[in-house]
């Protein structure tokens, strides 16, 4: 299991490197993930990811460099079609010091 602040940030040594205006936007992130969790079941693969680009890219610190939501073994993308138990929203988010990575498992839908 990740290990996370308080506010939901994954813990790392890299939170130190933050600056305050950095670090008070980081648990977007989570947010993010989380939002994404919940929209997955509703909405397509592809809806969701939007949505998290949009969510942390209104942040004035932070950039979304990559999310996708892949299959627990494999790593790969999955799709409205090969959706399973399991599968993971994977993140990285850039700011102009650090780079953040998080993931999260998602839960599963038909």
């Amino acid at each position: 299991a990740t290990l996370r602040e308080q506010d939901g940030l994954a813990m790392s040594s890299r939170n130190l490197l933050l600056t305050k205006e950095q670090r008070n936007e980081a648990p977007l992130i989570y947010k993010a993930l989380m939002t994404a969790s919940q929209w997955l079941t509703t909405h397509t693969v592809a809806d969701t990811i939007e949505k998290v680009f949009l969510m942390i890219d209104q942040s004035k610190h932070l950039r979304v460099q990559y999310f996708d939501i892949v299959h627990p073994l494999t790593l790969q993308s999955v799709t409205d079609k090969t959706i399973v138990k399991g599968m993971r929203g994977c993140i990285a988010v850039l700011t102009e010091g650090p780079r953040l990575i998080d993931n999260m498992e998602f839960e599963y839908r038909l």
